[in-house]
């Protein structure tokens, strides 16, 4: 595609996301002929314009971009998430509103990483209370199922309170000296109890600003995430040559070729780490790709460009060894 024409690319972008729903850079990159880089950079464009939303979740390593409008689709990408990511997310969207304080502590941690699909609530009382809202369901729904669910609460609480009394006037009644002054107060009515609501019970979203704790990654975790990445760009690997948290050398075929795959899992690599990848390469014989976290730089990309390029280096006046 003419990059000369960028508002087009902009227009041709936003119809595929309206007509395919939450895609990767990936399959931007196919439908709009653009590289991966470029399409991406577009993307980001269009997120920083609000014409584009990002989710929170990922795929493959990559967050999926849509219109606003599209977020009930997410719910497709489900089974993406990871584990107890996963069942918080089925538990919600069966219940439609959970209480905080009543979950175990994983599925806790769980809700606050699903920005996608939970939203946390606070009504305005007294006491804190948290509760968390499927994404899908209005607020005017969610409320009076709060309402509800802090009635039942207060009314428990309350018959605790009056179970507690009654067992005291219970013990004091069977002292023969004061029998018959408790059996006075015993007889007389007992007070209604009576749950009002003063005013009306107001929710408003809230984000709980405590990080929660990442879970220690794993070797495997990486790997897993270049094997999901190639999938979707439909490349087969051949073997793992090495792999750990941090980098994987792995031999791939692209369109029938054999090439050597570097990934690296950190957003930016420079010139050092691009020739030590090259010397790595050097015993296989094969052309090989480099896959980062982030865009490339301009300063790596003009590095990049200015080698191949570069077709050998004389020197002037060479020295007698």
């Amino acid at each position: 595609m003419d990059l000369k024409n960028p508002q087009l690319i902009r227009e041709k972008i936003i119809n595929f996301l309206k007509t395919k729903g939450p895609s990767l850079p990936i399959h931007v990159s196919r439908e709009t002929g653009l590289s991966m880089i470029f399409a991406s950079a577009f993307l980001s464009e269009l997120a920083a314009d609000n014409n584009v939303k990002i989710s929170i979740m990922k795929v493959g390593g990559s967050p999926l971009y849509l219109i606003p409008g599209q977020e009930e689709q997410l719910e497709k990408f489900y089974t993406y998430l990871p584990g107890k990511e996963r069942e918080a997310f089925l538990l919600l969207k069966e219940k439609k509103v959970l209480e905080d304080i009543k979950l175990e502590p994983a599925i806790r941690v769980a809700l606050r990483n699903i920005k996608d699909f939970a939203f946390p609530l606070i009504p305005r009382l007294q006491e804190r209370m948290l509760f968390w809202k499927f994404h899908s369901l209005p607020i005017e729904q969610a409320s009076p199922i709060i309402e509800n669910m802090i009635k039942l609460k207060q009314e428990i609480k309350q018959e605790a309170v009056i179970q507690k009394q009654e067992t005291k006037i219970e013990a004091e009644f069977s002292k023969p000296e004061i029998k018959q002054e408790i059996k006075i107060i015993a007889e007389k009515p007992k007070e209604e109890i009576k749950i009002t609501q003063e005013t009306e019970l107001k929710i408003e979203p809230i984000f709980d600003k405590t990080p929660a704790k990442k879970a220690k990654s794993q070797p495997e975790d990486f790997l897993n995430e270049i094997k999901t990445f190639l999938t979707l760009k439909n490349i087969s690997i051949i073997s793992t040559e090495y792999y750990d948290k941090k980098e994987v050398l792995a031999k791939i075929r692209i369109n029938s070729e054999d090439c050597l795959l570097f990934a690296f899992n950190k957003k930016r690599i420079n010139e050092k780490e691009l020739i030590k990848a090259y010397k790595k390469s050097l015993p296989y014989n094969l052309p090989y790709i480099i896959v980062i976290q982030d865009v490339i730089s301009k300063k790596m990309k003009e590095f990049i460009d200015a080698s191949k390029s570069l077709k050998g280096i004389e020197t002037l006046h060479k020295k007698e060894q």
